[in-house]
């Protein structure tokens, strides 16, 4: 990033150095960040400046509706994009939005390598496809069979399959046909989750590989205190925030909350997305 290593090498103990460029931030980035932390008593005189001809942009939108639309723009030129919510509530309600739009934001990859095998190589499904094809993919009627037992619809269709030359296949031998090492050992310990997938799910996955070849976190969403150290190009903010965290600002630990503010808004290299209000309580802080 063009840091300058010899200011550590040459740290002595009893020296305070105070590093006033920053070669990663935009000055826009920065000035939204000061002006948060500045209110705090002790940090009212910290400062530094960007030396980036780039002063990245501060931008404000009313919903997460507006970041699904304009997602493939947000993408353009490879710009790493990342979600961050003050709280894991908000953030859930955020990231399933996007979810739900076909959106990658986060998922397992043993499920999405499992759909994938299911899916491309039907031909040569395992025990564990066979419960899915079962349970989830083909018509979930049920009646009563020769023994005056309820069956699934389903069981009829894989029977019908099988006198057509379906061939399951054991666990051991998928290694043939692409499966990993990672997916092999989760099959063998019946540890792949797909085999609870709801529709919802296994359209997610699809649009996953189909749309963004597997890309699982074409947005990493986390919360502030987990962003630190991280960066992104441009760093979508839900200003949010629960009925605590609310009352959190209105006491004592408001200097607290400024920092973990002040965490996200230093994420972004390139540009901010401010998410406006969507529920019950907002951020005065930013």
């Amino acid at each position: 990033m063009g840091a300058n290593p010899e200011i550590i090498k040459n740290l002595h103990a009893d020296e305070t150095i105070f590093i006033k460029e920053s070669k990663r931030l935009g000055q826009k980035i920065i000035d939204k960040a000061l002006s948060i932390i500045h209110k705090n008593k002790d940090e009212k005189d910290f400062s530094f400046y960007s030396v980036k001809d780039d002063p990245g942009s501060i931008v404000e939108v009313p919903s997460m509706i507006h970041i699904v639309r304009g997602i493939e723009k947000l993408r353009g030129k490879d710009n790493t994009i990342m979600l961050l919510g003050r709280d894991r509530y908000n953030l859930s309600k955020a990231k399933y939005i996007l979810k739900e739009n076909g959106i990658p934001c986060g998922g397992s990859e043993l499920e999405l390598q499992a759909l994938r095998l299911l899916t491309t190589r039907p031909e040569v499904i395992t025990r564990y496809d066979i419960e899915i094809l079962i349970n989830k993919i083909f018509p979930s009627e049920r009646k009563k069979g020769d023994g005056g037992l309820w069956v699934r619809g389903a069981k009829t269709k894989i029977e019908e399959m099988v006198k057509e030359g379906f061939s399951p296949r054991p666990v051991e031998t998928l290694k043939e046909i692409g499966a990993t090492e990672f997916l092999l050992e989760a099959l063998d310990k019946s540890k792949v989750g797909i085999l609870n997938l709801s529709a919802y799910q296994i359209k997610y996955y699809k649009s996953v590989l189909n749309k963004w070849d597997g890309n699982l976190n074409v947005v990493s969403a986390m919360p502030h205190h987990g962003s630190k150290g991280k960066e992104a190009d441009i760093v979508i903010v839900l200003t949010d925030i629960t009925q605590t965290i609310k009352m959190a600002e209105q006491v004592d630990s408001i200097e607290s909350e400024r920092r973990v503010w002040y965490v996200a808004m230093t994420r972004a290299k390139k540009g901010i997305i401010l998410v406006g209000k969507q529920g019950y309580y907002k951020t005065g802080i930013v």
